[in-house]
């Protein structure tokens, strides 16, 4: 769902883009105003530059075309080690890279800060507990 929202909010800061470069306003114009606008979920100055760009030369198009490439796996990983630590809380970072076939780093992201866990008593736990749990 968040990645849902980062995508709008990415589109609407395009659309902004757009309406800025009919304006005639300068890239840094822009960044600017989105800056003031969307805080710390701005585009990048790179970003900003590359649709500044894109819009000056008559395109509209404000999404992005479909790549050619390898499909994100990304949701899929986090989805298997939440079930994998769900079936067993004594699974090992490497046991658990190993089972998914990713980087140690990578599992560990997933682990502690996308699932929100850490180590008690060799277990994996969430940080913080449900009424649930604490009993």
């Amino acid at each position: 769902m968040a990645d849902e929202e980062d995508v709008s909010v990415k589109i609407r800061q395009r659309c902004v883009t757009e309406f800025c470069v009919e304006l005639g306003k300068s890239g840094n114009e822009t960044l600017k105003m989105l800056r003031q606008a969307y805080g710390g979920e701005t585009l990048s100055c790179a970003a900003v530059s590359q649709w500044s760009r894109h819009f000056k030369d008559s395109n509209t198009r404000v999404i992005d075309k479909a790549r050619c490439g390898r499909p994100s796996t990304a949701d899929v990983d986090i989805a298997k080690a939440a079930e994998l630590l769900e079936n067993d809380q004594r699974l090992k970072l490497r046991e658990l890279s190993t089972s998914l076939n990713i980087s140690f780093e990578r599992t560990q992201h997933i682990v502690t800060e996308i699932l929100q866990m850490h180590r008690v008593c060799a277990r994996w736990v969430p940080r913080n507990l449900t009424e649930e749990q604490m009993q």
